[in-house]
């Protein structure tokens, strides 16, 4: 088994460091704004919906935002999610 981190935590941390000016009443849920604030494919994007996050790609977007995985996923520090 794989440790796997919710995608929904991402999506709030993506909100917090990119929210544009202009758009402080929608909330980033695209997968295609998602995928640009990060840098990484949309097919990425939706895989971590469905699958959720690795650890290795937890650490990295993360790291993208400015933030230690702690941060963004507090379950980071004791054992993650498994998925079978």
């Amino acid at each position: 088994m794989t440790e796997r981190f919710p995608f929904e935590p991402l999506l709030e941390a993506c909100e917090k460091v990119w929210r544009e000016p202009n758009e402080a009443g929608s909330p980033i849920t695209d997968v295609g704004k998602v995928a640009s604030v990060l840098g990484v494919a949309r097919s990425t994007v939706y895989k971590w919906q469905t699958e959720g996050l690795t650890e290795k790609w937890a650490d990295r977007v993360a790291w993208l935002l400015g933030r230690h995985p702690g941060e963004v996923w507090p379950e980071w520090w004791s054992p993650g999610l498994a998925v079978a």
